[in-house]
């Protein structure tokens, strides 16, 4: 049985949706273990997630034989930043993409296939249609700007309710910068932020606010890390029968695939009954493809790619 490490462990919440909860359910095919920050794992295969690992130790790995595995998530703010972990880019068998936006900034650094999330926080069932309510935005308080600077812009029909993590203080600064970088003002007060309502996330948060709401709304940013961010969020809020509308992003793109059309957070149809009828035809579809079973079929899938490609490989990359 290959032996296959995931790590490096992290308070990322990416490090259990996209790391230990999927490795946990291949126990039944490999050998699985953890590693830390810093640690040099004996393995077969390394499964790295998020945060790369220093290519001194890349390069260690590979000098025993490992194979490596490196799947990004949102890591990378920009061109450059990515440009800036070539070495260990490099040093990768694969590269485990959730945005195929990512893939051609890969060129000729690494060999790169598509991964999804599994469904880890979908709804158990889709809410009812209602005529009335509000709108909820939900993620990590450092992207709300965008949103922020999109309702100073634009007047809605519904109000927006804001579920994010505001008590954190690194991303509370974090947003802070973003928001000066753009031009706008955060004011942050016990329950609202730039007057809306806003309420500290927590998976029990989410899934009330996501039974209340009578719809979401996402707002991306135009530069590279925002563009190129999976969708993640989108495939939440629709696998779960919550309408979304959003602008421009990957995630549109991604579910114009899925055969639905996501609307402009101004176009009449995001509240339409018409369209909750769409996104209930597909979130019964996509929901069976995105079960934890099913996404960790395609980790034993990238793990035996791995286990049978040959170690050097870059000039083939792409």
């Amino acid at each position: 049985m290959a032996r296959v490490a995931f790590g490096p462990r992290s308070s990322a919440p990416s490090w259990l949706w996209v790391g230990y909860d999927v490795a946990c359910t291949l126990r039944e095919h490999f050998d699985v273990t953890f590693f830390g920050p810093g640690d040099m794992p004996l393995a077969d295969v390394v499964f790295v997630v998020k945060y790369p690992l220093a290519p001194e130790a890349a390069t260690m790995l590979k000098q025993r034989g490992t194979r490596i595995i490196y799947a990004p998530v949102d890591y990378f703010q920009s061109r450059r930043h990515m440009q800036q972990h070539s070495n260990f880019l490099r040093l990768c068998d694969i590269v485990a993409l959730h945005s195929e936006v990512v893939a051609s900034h890969l060129t000729g650094l690494a060999w790169s296939q598509m991964v999804d999330h599994y469904g880890k926080y979908f709804l158990d069932a889709p809410p009812p249609f209602k005529q009335n309510g509000f709108a909820l935005w939900m993620g990590a308080v450092q992207n709300l700007p965008y949103l922020l600077h999109f309702l100073e812009c634009h007047r809605l029909r519904i109000p927006v309710r804001i579920l994010t993590n505001s008590n954190c203080n690194t991303g509370r600064q974090a947003a802070l910068r973003v928001a000066k970088r753009i031009g706008i003002e955060m004011r942050f007060s016990r329950a609202r932020i730039n007057g809306l309502e806003a309420t500290t996330w927590t998976a029990e948060s989410q899934a009330a606010m996501m039974q209340q709401a009578k719809a979401a709304i996402d707002i991306k940013g135009s530069n590279f890390n925002q563009q190129t961010k999976p969708p993640t969020k989108a495939q939440q809020f629709i696998c779960s029968g919550v309408p979304l509308a959003m602008n421009a992003s990957w995630s549109v793109t991604y579910f114009e695939g899925q055969g639905l059309t996501v609307p402009t957070p101004t176009d009449p149809r995001w509240l339409s009954r018409d369209y909750y009828l769409d996104v209930l035809n597909t979130a019964q579809t996509l929901r069976q493809k995105l079960t934890l079973q099913i996404i960790a079929q395609q980790y034993k899938r990238l793990i035996e790619n791995a286990l049978g490609s040959p170690q050097d490989h870059s000039a083939d990359a792409h």
